[in-house]
């Protein structure tokens, strides 16, 4: 069971990042339960440790792939953004084309008259 979910939600290549190697064997199995959605408590009781003990792992395993919040994290061990690459506060991953990136001018709010 040790990471089994993990495993398949990066099978995209993500797990022969050098990033991924730099995880203790209890750092990978806080995160396969982690990406399987488990609350800290829920993880704790599943491995046999506390809850604080999660999150000082789950807060090494952040440090570690460089993600800079919990939803970095999800989206690093799914492959959805690369390890390493952390999105900070306002930024977006989401990527528009010109024809999208802004919405159609309906007047009223700009304060033409």
């Amino acid at each position: 069971m040790t990471g089994r979910h993990l495993r398949s939600a990066i099978s995209g290549g993500l797990a022969q990042l050098p990033a991924f190697d730099r995880l203790s064997p209890r750092e990978r199995e806080v995160l396969d339960n982690i990406v399987r959605g488990l609350t800290n408590r829920a993880i704790g009781q599943a491995l046999g440790i506390s809850h604080r003990t999660v999150e000082i792992h789950r807060a090494h395993i952040m440090r570690k792939l460089n993600a800079s919040s919990f939803a970095g994290l999800i989206a690093i061990a799914l492959g959805q953004q690369p390890a390493g690459r952390a999105l900070h506060h306002g930024e977006s991953d989401v990527r528009h084309d010109a024809s999208r990136s802004a919405p159609p001018d309906r007047g009223g709010a700009s304060g033409a008259k």
